[in-house]
């Protein structure tokens, strides 16, 4: 196989993985951990910066100011991924948007009011009706390579 071929096959797959996998990889977007706040956990959107053996760099979309280092350890980060109704059910947890619009909110499902929406009960004790659109499920990424 020519050179060329080799490149644009690696190139491929490098954007098989970018694009569409779970893995963490610098780039990459999540919903990532901001704090800890008022009993409930407060996610926004954020591009991982650097990833070195024991540390992951996030920046977050509300500002570039904004940004936070943590150890790889710990689960700060969800999938941004609209879940379909099959993939949910009570007591599921997950993290909805809030009354802040950028911000989601950690909580658990409550119950069904129809097929494309939930309600949620964050971790604070609010209650409220949240499309699926405006949902995630509390699924973490992976690593797509251990050694960096």
């Amino acid at each position: 196989m020519s050179s060329s071929c080799n490149s644009i096959t690696t190139y491929t797959i490098f954007l098989s993985v970018f694009f569409f996998s779970d893995c963490i990889l610098v780039g990459s977007m999540f919903w990532g951990l901001w704090r800890h706040n008022k009993d409930a956990f407060n996610y926004y959107k954020a591009h991982i910066t650097k990833l070195t053996a024991t540390r992951l760099d996030l920046v977050f979309k509300i500002g570039s100011q904004y940004t936070r280092t943590y150890p790889r350890t710990e689960s700060v980060l969800i999938l941004d991924t609209i879940p379909k109704l099959k993939d949910i059910s009570i007591n599921s947890s997950v993290i909805a948007k809030s009354n802040i619009p950028e911000r989601y909110r950690s909580g658990t499902v409550t119950h069904f009011p129809s097929e494309t929406s939930v309600f949620v009960k964050f971790d604070d004790g609010k209650t409220k009706l949240v499309l699926f659109e405006d949902l995630r499920l509390v699924k973490r990424p992976r690593f797509c390579v251990n050694d960096i």
